[in-house]
């Protein structure tokens, strides 16, 4: 990014222009205007709220946009970031994992764009690697100093100072009590109430922005309330309840009866498998997409390439279901598995994955993953049985809504969670009680006002401009991390809203009004809805990964895109083009360009340093050898049951 003034900073976010552009026509006409002006530095004070992937690349990028500033003369807005972290140390979630547990994504795929695999070839990290590798992620870019470990954010309040309350009470008219609350939001800063491990001593201090990083995987759903589950003897537990827990103790020589089947879901259920006496597994859904997690070498969360994302509907869904009808045909002529299904029964759990994916019409392109076939291989290896949904419960078993019965001693709950983490902003109080008390118009009022917008906005990710910004504030909340792909990671996405936010805070760059972001976030949840259907009704965190990707790259000029139109990029760097179009879409891939020297050399190092070997072979080779040979003729069923989940 270019180092140039802009008049568009994170203590000017409460103009009415703004749009997402780089500001250099301003940034000259105001360096022309202020030439002999000495400037001011502003101090914008910045909570991070969550020390995992998102809070972390949050932190890092605010830090660097500073001293990138500082380098250029043009620091006239000084940050001051605090990341506030509940645990002892950073990683977030996976600091606190069931036994064995492992990402679903590959490092090729998950590691930030700032700090690339080292990987020759891609693999999948335990979450005790994926924990060290962000630990090796803070010390390394020099962020610990800023990071409060043990420290709980237990309240956040917006609030208003004496200046930027309006005297007019609210407006009657609809657009203009909208154009009047959008205007007292923006003005808005944030009391943010913290509480120490080791104390019970509240802190309040008073924040300019405040990024929310909590992830969705915080507050559990609760256990449904299924007839007769009160009269159930046995133990009904949440998954969430594995952490610290031996598999081998809890359910050796048990009856255990699954629920769910998400991508933790089919991890577990193997797990379990491996020790109970008898498993089985309900679903009301069914599983995603199901893909193994390599095909040979190849992570099978890489398949969906640029050169796939290249196939226009139709074709594309056309594509993924003659490859899964082949593969259901071809499996070990064509694809072999390794890791979770390598032994002489490999062909028949990945032949099951494929028929299962053709019988419910799953396709990558338009449904979320279960990057894995655990759940498979426990049916296969350890005869886990599956069954439709629960209807009601006995005392020692449970009936299943197609009559069937399961008798258990254990019922494990894997229905996820919530998604929905902002406990934080809602107050103990009754706002609209309070109402009553005060008079309309005043400051009371208004963040009253306020806080109520401010938890309707954040009930839903796909209100949110780019899924992270909550129109009404002008860029004084931000929550990065909650944009959950079909197939991808998190944390790329989690960087790049952290990239795009620093440059926001630094006057790199600026946001729309809050007119414009809320048509912004209508369009792009009306497209997710035609795109996922009833899946995206059901995660409403679900989306794309490209195209969130090269939205938040575009006001950056990062967007790797024009470098495949190159031919001077191919001539020079042609590996570095290949793994552009057919190798795992990741993070490295938005430092090529808009970037430093060093740090566009340091992913291009990455590059020439990854395989790109088992990408153009598994998914060119075998992928188009399978569509074009496959057959419809594997469209048979694999019975009732399977069929049915």
């Amino acid at each position: 990014m270019a180092c140039s003034s802009s008049s568009c900073s994170a203590s000017a976010r409460h103009d009415e222009a703004r749009t997402f552009m780089m500001n250099e026509e301003s940034s000259s006409a105001d360096s022309s205007a202020s030439m002999d002006d000495k400037k001011k530095k502003r101090s914008v004070r910045v909570a991070i709220i969550g020390g995992g992937a998102a809070g972390l690349s949050a932190l890092r990028e605010i830090v660097h946009a500073q001293a990138a500033a500082s380098e250029c003369d043009d620091d006239d807005v000084s940050l001051e970031p605090t990341l506030f972290e509940e645990r002892d140390a950073v990683g977030g979630v996976y600091t606190r994992t069931y036994e064995g547990a492992m990402l679903t994504t590959s490092d090729h795929v998950t590691s930030f764009g700032a700090m690339p695999s080292t990987t020759e070839r891609a693999r999948f990290l335990t979450a005790d690697e994926y924990a060290e590798y962000l630990h090796t992620y803070a010390v390394q870019n020099n962020i610990t100093p800023y990071i409060r470990l043990g420290t709980r954010v237990v309240r956040i309040q917006a609030i208003l100072d004496d200046n930027a309350v309006s005297s007019e009470v609210p407006k009657a008219c609809i657009s203009e009590a909208r154009e009047q609350m959008d205007a007292m939001c923006a003005r808005a800063r944030y009391a943010v109430t913290t509480m120490l491990a080791s104390t019970t001593t509240l802190t309040t201090q008073i924040f300019d922005h405040v990024v929310i990083c909590t992830g969705t995987n915080q507050i559990p759903k609760p256990i449904p309330s299924w007839p007769g589950v009160h009269d159930f003897t046995g133990t009904v537990m949440h998954s969430s309840e594995l952490f610290n827990l031996s598999f081998e103790r809890a359910f050796a020589n048990k009856r255990v009866l699954l629920v769910g089947l998400g991508e933790t879901a089919s991890d577990v259920s193997l797990a379990v498998a491996k020790v109970a006496a008898a498993t089985a597994i309900s679903s009301r859904a069914g599983p995603g997409v199901v893909v193994p997690r390599y095909f040979e070498d190849t992570p099978g969360d890489s398949m969906m390439c640029r050169a796939f994302y290249a196939l226009p509907e139709p074709a594309a869904s056309k594509f993924w279901a003659y490859a899964f009808a082949s593969g259901a045909r071809f499996v070990g002529t064509f694809y072999r598995s390794r890791s979770e299904a390598n032994g002489a029964d490999e062909t028949e759990i990945l032949r099951t994955a494929a028929r299962l994916n053709v019988a419910r019409g799953a396709v990558p392109n338009r449904d979320f993953g279960t990057k894995n076939t655990s759940f498979l291989e426990a049916c296969v290896r350890h005869n886990t049985a599956l069954y439709p949904d629960i209807a009601r419960f006995t005392s020692t078993s449970v009936t299943f809504v197609d009559g069937s019965t399961f008798e258990c001693d254990v019922v494990l709950v894997n229905n996820g969670y919530t998604g929905r983490n902002f406990a934080v902003f809602d107050g103990d109080d009754d706002s609209e009680s309070r109402q009553t008390d005060v008079a309309a118009g005043t400051r009371a009022f208004w963040e009253d006002q306020i806080q109520q917008q401010l938890r309707h906005e954040l009930s839903d990710v796909r209100k949110m401009h780019l899924n992270m910004y909550p129109p009404s504030f002008g860029g004084g909340i931000s929550v990065h991390g909650f944009a959950r792909a079909a197939f991808g990671a998190v944390p790329p996405i989690a960087e790049m809203q952290a990239r795009l936010h620093a440059a926001f805070l630094v006057g790199k760059v600026c946001i729309p009004s809050a007119t414009s972001m809320r048509a912004s976030a209508n369009r792009s949840s009306a497209a997710h809805a035609r795109r996922f259907g009833l899946t995206g009704l059901r995660i409403r965190a679900l989306v794309d990964y490209l195209s969130t990707m090269e939205a938040l790259a575009e006001p950056l000029g990062v967007s790797p895109q024009p470098l495949l139109w190159s031919p001077t990029f191919f001539l020079k760097h042609h590996r570095v083009w290949r793994a552009l179009l057919f190798g795992p879409i990741n993070g490295w891939q938005y430092y090529l360009r808009g970037t430093t020297e060093t740090e566009r050399e340091a992913a291009i190092e990455a590059f020439e340093r990854a395989s790109l070997s088992p990408y153009l072979q598994g998914h060119m080779g075998r992928g188009f050898t399978s569509f074009f040979f496959g057959s419809l003729a594997a469209r048979k069923s694999m019975g009732q049951r399977l069929v049915g989940v």
